[in-house]
């Protein structure tokens, strides 16, 4: 990639994140992948916490890592619909 593509590319990005709507779209993606995780946390993690024995700490962060993944991937869809 020569210089004149990446300077085009980095103007292309920082015009889209100029747009106010853009930020809008960000904020509201992680608030809904936090949302979502924070629902998992609440109603899966105290029906796996007898099967993984004692407290797990490890199924609340796949838990978040598997909402957000869902999230994104909802969200990229529609962004390229």
């Amino acid at each position: 990639m020569s210089q004149d593509d990446r300077r085009g590319t980095l103007a292309l990005l920082w015009e889209r994140l100029r747009r106010p709507r853009q930020w809008v779209r960000y904020i509201a993606v992680a608030g809904t992948a936090f949302f979502v995780s924070l629902l998992f946390i609440v109603t899966v993690r105290p029906l796996l916490a007898p099967l993984v024995g004692g407290d797990s700490y490890g199924v609340v962060v796949a838990g978040w890592m598997l909402a957000t993944l869902y999230v994104l991937r909802v969200y990229s869809r529609r962004a390229l619909a």
